[in-house]
C-alpha cells in the first residue's frame, strides 16, 4: 500500500530506501541537552532543517523521529498497525501490578479499543460532573490557605490539588496521607520503564519498593470497598465499571487489571495535567491584558455557589487560554512507539523494532496552521479566527489516533475548574515579577521547581 500526504509519500512494507538523516549533535550526549531542555523546540528546529523524519540521538539513547503536518496526518489515520506501544509500557504495566494485555496504554488493535470502552465512561464529562462542587471546594480550600505575599510553588500544589480531585471523582477516595508514595511510585516508573532514562536498579531501592507496597494496598483497599459497600447514594465511578467489565472473551475482567486501572486515576494527572495548569498560569500571568479578561469574565459569567459543566462551558475566554497554552507548551510533545511492521516515509526506511518518536506538536509552531506561533494569543481559539479548525490534526496536545488521551474530557474540565475556582478567591501575581521559564523535563515537560506565584490579594 502507498500514500501520499501532500509533498510526502508513505509506504507499508520492506523497503531498500536509505535511513533518515542523522541529526547530529555534540558528542557523546548528542541532542541530550537541548531535549532535556525544551524538547518541543528541538523538534521544530530539526523538522525545519532536515525534513519530516530524522534520527536523533540523547546519550546513549536514539530514536527516529517523524513530524510535521504528514506524520500528523497519519499518525490519525493509518499506523495503527505499524507502530506499537507494548515495547513501550510492558513493564510499566508489571510495576502497576498488571499485564501488558490487560493495560490499555499497552494494547494495540481490536483488544485496544475494547479496554478503551471499558474505561470511557468513567474518564467522560458526565461521570466527573456530579463531583464539581467538591472538586471546587478542594482548588478553593488550597488558594485560600496560600498566605498573601508568601511565594508559592505551583507545580506542587498543582499536583495535589489534581491528584486529590481525581481520586475522589473516580475511585471514591482520596490519597490521603499516600500522595507521596504516589509521587515517588510514577515518577520512577516513568523513568525507568517508560521514557528509560534511568536504570531498572532503581526499581530496587527500598524507597520505590515501599512506596510501590503502599500504592498496591491502596488500591486494593478502594476496590474491596467497592466490592462488599453499597452503590446507594453515592455516584457510579470508574472502578464500579471495572467491577462489572467483561474481557474481549466475556470472562470477568482480571483482578489484576482492575486493579491496575484503580491505580491510574492517582497517577494519570499528577504530571500531566498539574504541569499543563502549571504552563497555563505562567502565561496568563506573563502576557499582558489576560489575566484582566479572564477575571472579568468570571465576574461577569460564572454565578455564586457550586460550579456546572454548562456554567464552565460558556467562559470561553478562559477555554481560549487554556488551549493557547496547550499549543504554545504542550506536556506531550512526542509519542514515543516501536515499529511493529516496516514502512516507508519521506523516501527513508524504518525498519521493525526501531524506536520511534512522533513530534505531533511541531505542527503547533507552523505559521501556515497557527499566525505568529511564537506569540501567546488566546484569540485564535475564538470566532472569527478559530485556527485550530483549518485542518484537522494540527492541533494535537493530547497526541492522534487510536491512542489519543482518553482523558482530555475529564482533563480539560479540570483545568477550567481549577482557574475559575482559584482565580475567584484570591489574585495572584509572579514571584518575582520578572521570571522566565525554564522547563523541567522529569518526567515530561512542566515548569521547573522556581516557578512560584505569590496571593496579591484574597478576593472573597
Amino acid at each position: 500500500m502507498t500514500t501520499e500526504t501532500a509533498e510526502v509519500t508513505w509506504k507499508s512494507g520492506e523497503s531498500t530506501a536509505p535511513l533518515a538523516p542523522r541529526a547530529g549533535g555534540i558528542p557523546l550526549l548528542g541532542r541530550a541537552l537541548e531535549l532535556a531542555k525544551d524538547p518541543l523546540a528541538c523538534f521544530v528546529r530539526l523538522y525545519k532543517k532536515l525534513g519530516p523524519v530524522f534520527r536523533v540521538r540523547a546519550a546513549h539513547l536514539r530514536w527516529t523521529v517523524l513530524a510535521g503536518p504528514e506524520a500528523n496526518d497519519l499518525m490519525s489515520r493509518a499506523w495503527n498497525d505499524h507502530l506499537g506501544s507494548r515495547d513501550l509500557f510492558g513493564s510499566f504495566a508489571q510495576e502497576l501490578g498488571t499485564a501488558p494485555d490487560t493495560m490499555m496504554a499497552a494494547l494495540d488493535g481490536e483488544r485496544h479499543m475494547h479496554f478503551r470502552k471499558m474505561h470511557a465512561v468513567g474518564y467522560s464529562k458526565k461521570a466527573i460532573a456530579p463531583h464539581l462542587p467538591v472538586l471546587q471546594e478542594m482548588a478553593e480550600k488550597t488558594a485560600l490557605s496560600w498566605e498573601v505575599g508568601k511565594p508559592v510553588n505551583v507545580l506542587r500544589e498543582f499536583q495535589r490539588i489534581v491528584t486529590f480531585q481525581l481520586g475522589t471523582a473516580l475511585t471514591g477516595r482520596s490519597p490521603d496521607d499516600h500522595y507521596d508514595d504516589f509521587n515517588h511510585f510514577i515518577r520512577t516508573i516513568m523513568h525507568v520503564c517508560a521514557l528509560k532514562t534511568m536504570p531498572r536498579i532503581f526499581l530496587k531501592l527500598p524507597k520505590y519498593k515501599r512506596a510501590k507496597a503502599r500504592v498496591h494496598q491502596f488500591a486494593r483497599e478502594i476496590v474491596e470497598a467497592h466490592r462488599t459497600g453499597s452503590r446507594e447514594g453515592r455516584p457510579r465511578d470508574l472502578v464500579d465499571d471495572l467491577l462489572d467489565a467483561k474481557d474481549v472473551d466475556g470472562s470477568p475482567l482480571p483482578e489484576h487489571a482492575i486493579l491496575g486501572s484503580t491505580i491510574g486515576p492517582f497517577i494519570a494527572g499528577m504530571d500531566t495535567v498539574a504541569a499543563s495548569c502549571g504552563f497555563m498560569l505562567y502565561l496568563i500571568l506573563k502576557t499582558p491584558g489576560v489575566m484582566e479578561r479572564i477575571v472579568t469574565e468570571l465576574d461577569e459569567k460564572l454565578p455564586a455557589g457550586p460550579m456546572t459543566l454548562e456554567a464552565l462551558s460558556k467562559l470561553e475566554v478562559l477555554n481560549a487560554a487554556m488551549y493557547e497554552s496547550m499549543r504554545m507548551l504542550p506536556i506531550a510533545p512526542f509519542v514515543p512507539r516501536t515499529v511493529v511492521k516496516p514502512f516507508e516515509f519521506a523516501g527513508h526506511r524504518l525498519d521493525v523494532s526501531e524506536p520511534v518518536l512522533v513530534a505531533t506538536s511541531v505542527t503547533h509552531y507552523l505559521p501556515e496552521f497557527f499566525v505568529e506561533p511564537e506569540k501567546f494569543d488566546l484569540d485564535r481559539f475564538l470566532e472569527p479566527r478559530r485556527e485550530h479548525k483549518k485542518r484537522v490534526g494540527m492541533f494535537a496536545p493530547y497526541s492522534l489516533g487510536a491512542h489519543m488521551c482518553l482523558g482530555a474530557p475529564v482533563a480539560e474540565v479540570q483545568m477550567m475548574l481549577i482557574f475559575a475556582s482559584i482565580l475567584r478567591v484570591v489574585r495572584l501575581d509572579m514571584h518575582p515579577t520578572d521570571y522566565n521559564l525554564r522547563i523541567s523535563v522529569n518526567p515530561i515537560p512542566g515548569p521547573d521547581k522556581n516557578f512560584r506565584v505569590k496571593v496579591a490579594e484574597r478576593r472573597s
